[in-house]
């Protein structure tokens, strides 16, 4: 089973702060005169956007709880895969179960 990774605390701070510093300097390539006022309020707005991604990445793992990932796959049991049928066999189960569901939908229209 594949474990999810989760970056630590320090992690996300050095990335937050790292991206911070990369909009910062990029919306003050062409500003001239670089005021304080310009460069933190550009700082604050991407932490903010920041911290509401995160939150919104926390609420939404919270609500529906960590995936659960089965990547094992079995191989066949010495060999044995399981009894083959010709495609037109197995077209025909499709068919027929296919039949079968379009029959049971329309009952439960007919009820209603």
């Amino acid at each position: 089973m594949v474990e999810p990774v989760f970056w630590s605390p320090w992690e996300n701070a050095t990335v937050a702060v790292v991206l911070t510093a990369i909009v910062v300097t990029a919306a003050s390539l062409r500003r001239e005169p670089r005021s304080a006022r310009f460069i933190l309020g550009w700082a604050g707005g991407t932490l903010l956007l920041l911290a509401a991604t995160a939150a919104a990445w926390t609420a939404s793992r919270n609500q529906q709880g960590q995936p659960s990932i089965d990547l094992r796959v079995q191989a066949p049991l010495a060999g044995y895969a399981g009894r083959t049928e010709s495609l037109e066999e197995y077209l025909g189960a499709v068919r027929s179960a296919a039949s079968k569901a379009e029959r049971a939908a329309a009952a439960n229209r007919a009820r209603r």
